[in-house]
C-alpha cells in the first residue's frame, strides 16, 4: 500500500500542467475550461424580469466520451 506523500507524488508526477491562455469570448472556445470566477460588472436585465431567469448551453460535440 502507498502512503499518502508517495501517492500524492505519483498524481503530481502524472499530472500534466495546464497553462493559462486569455481569449476572447467567441464560439472558439468550446473545450476550453474557465481558470477563474467571471461576473459581469453589472446585472443585465438591470431589474428583475421573471422569477425563473436561467442561462441554456448548447453543446455539439461530447466534450468527456466515456
Amino acid at each position: 500500500m502507498l502512503s499518502v506523500s508517495e501517492a500524492t507524488q505519483k498524481i503530481l508526477n502524472n499530472t500534466p500542467v495546464l497553462s493559462v491562455t486569455s481569449k476572447p469570448v467567441d464560439a472558439d472556445l468550446v473545450g476550453y475550461i474557465l481558470a477563474e470566477d467571471v461576473s459581469a460588472p453589472e446585472s443585465v436585465p438591470a431589474f428583475r424580469a421573471s422569477i425563473v431567469d436561467g442561462y441554456a448551453v448548447i453543446c455539439t460535440r461530447l466534450l468527456f466520451p466515456r
